[in-house]
């Protein structure tokens, strides 16, 4: 059991902390101010950062997620990447406060106040290469060879492309994942028993065919004014063609100050739940 919980850098919870929990915790808020999301960071600890977790909560999100467009990441380095976080297309991005991922060491944290006992999710780079190897036939097998960040600006001057990837770690424990899901380097972190019982909602299909009846009329603006209230730098809505797992539409929103379309799911459930009222 926890005794305390610190989040940072998780969604929008910047900086987060209660100091004492007990045996029954109850989380209050405005809507939008993060109580789901810190029960999302829960899980997310519990399962000792998880990428098959990741995923799933990316895509309840409707954020982008990485084995769906794999064939897109493979072979990117840290400059194309960087180039795609302008859009918010880069997987996992939406995990990290702001929507970008964050400088060295400057990663989620969620656990307890105690920095030895925290879950860290990083964003970093390996270098990987191929060596050939002779065997005892004279046969020649390619083996390929990983180093992670810390001995990427090392490697630098050998030509060698930086690869993004998650470093997930939690005391001595580390686990490496590129950001098309595969597992760089396998490190057993600690697991807990969790579960979450989610809020339901109408699918995003039934909302976007309600959408399109109020479309043009008085009542879009009626609906744009009631998600402004939960989010001041809200804009505008719209819900876009998909084909993910049975759904055919996604509704997707315009922020102020934001240059790209940002899921409605990663806004928390304030706005799904004003929208779908």
């Amino acid at each position: 059991m926890l005794n305390s919980l610190k989040i940072k850098r998780f969604r929008a919870l910047e900086d987060f902390s209660v100091s004492r929990l007990g045996r029954v915790n109850l989380i209050v808020g405005k809507n939008n101010a993060g109580k789901s999301t810190v029960l999302e960071a829960l899980q997310i600890y519990a399962a000792g950062g998880r990428v098959s977790l990741l995923e799933t909560l990316a895509k309840q999100h409707g954020e982008w997620v990485s084995h769906e467009r794999a064939h897109d990441w493979a072979g990117w380095d840290a400059q194309q990447l960087a180039s795609r976080q302008q859009d918010g297309s880069a997987p996992f991005v939406g995990f990290f406060s702001g929507r970008i991922f964050p400088g060295s060491d400057e990663g989620i944290e969620i656990g307890e106040d105690t920095a030895e006992n925290r879950l860290h999710i990083e964003h970093g780079y390996y270098v990987e290469w191929q060596t050939p190897i002779h065997d005892e036939a004279d046969g020649v097998v390619s083996h390929y060879r990983r180093v992670s960040k810390d001995k990427a600006a090392e490697t630098a001057s050998q030509s060698i492309a930086l690869q993004p990837a998650l470093f997930i770690k939690k005391g001595a424990r580390q686990c490496i994942t590129d950001l098309n899901g595969r597992r760089i380097r396998s490190g057993a972190i600690e697991t807990l028993p969790c579960a979450c019982i989610p809020s339901g909602f109408v699918s995003m299909d039934d909302m976007a065919n309600e959408w399109d009846n109020i479309a043009l009329t008085d009542g879009q603006e009626v609906v744009k004014s009631a998600l402004q209230l939960i989010t001041p730098d809200f804009m505008d809505i719209s819900f876009v063609k998909i084909n993910d797992h049975g759904l055919t539409r996604t509704a997707k929103i315009r922020l102020r100050g934001t240059p790209y379309p940002v899921p409605l799911g990663s806004m928390g459930d304030g706005m799904l739940r004003v929208l779908q009222i």
